[in-house]
């Protein structure tokens, strides 16, 4: 929920000072609630959605086990903290793995809360690749977040340091979803599955 606050306030170019006198909810509440520091009760949580100008809808659904991208960047992000590159990007492909077998329908839900930050940019660029390929293929709407500055590598960059001559080699591998975001991987690691995938790429560029 704090995810989703967070990209509502955004999308409505509210700061959070300003969403404070929009809704009359204290700014630090606002800053505790998207900290996820404060577990906001419903009213509340619909109380500040409506103040950005959105609307609240609830809508049960029966679990299939697909992973969403907010889900995967907690996963991500504690492999980035414990220092384990290759455990975050494989919480990324398998993200790509469910995501690709997804209704259009499945996958609007699956994207629609932003990823937190993870920590490693090449993985946050990652996951907002993943996410507009998979929108791109089955036909679902691609979410705004994906074309957030922070979803983009300053320079094409592969997930893991490599020579230069290696470099321009994967160039032309490229998925272009990726290479968009300025992620540098071969497509047919991204087609492994999610520990083949992360094997290939470690043995084809070596170590992070």
């Amino acid at each position: 929920m704090s995810a989703l606050l967070v990209a509502t306030r955004r999308d409505a170019g509210l700061s959070q000072r300003a969403l404070a006198r929009r809704s009359g909810i204290p700014q630090a509440t606002i800053s505790r609630i998207e900290s996820g520091n404060l577990q906001a009760g419903l009213d509340l949580f619909e109380r500040l959605i409506t103040a950005c100008d959105a609307t609240l809808e609830l809508t049960v659904r029966p679990l299939d086990g697909r992973q969403s991208a907010h889900d995967a960047s907690l996963g991500a992000r504690d492999a980035v903290d414990e220092g384990d590159l290759t455990g975050a990007i494989a919480c990324g492909m398998r993200l790509r793995d469910g995501l690709l077998t997804a209704s259009a329908r499945r996958m609007t839900d699956l994207v629609a809360d932003e990823p937190l930050l993870t920590g490693s940019p090449r993985v946050d660029a990652m996951l907002a690749a993943v996410a507009e390929e998979a929108c791109s293929k089955t036909g679902a709407p691609v979410p705004r977040w994906v074309d957030r500055p922070e979803r983009f590598l300053p320079k094409p960059t592969t997930l893991w340091p490599v020579i230069p001559s290696l470099r321009y080699f994967a160039v032309d591998l490229t998925p272009p979803i990726f290479a968009r975001h300025r992620i540098v991987v071969d497509a047919r690691d991204l087609d492994s599955t999610p520990e083949d995938g992360v094997a290939a790429l470690t043995r084809q560029w070596g170590a992070p």
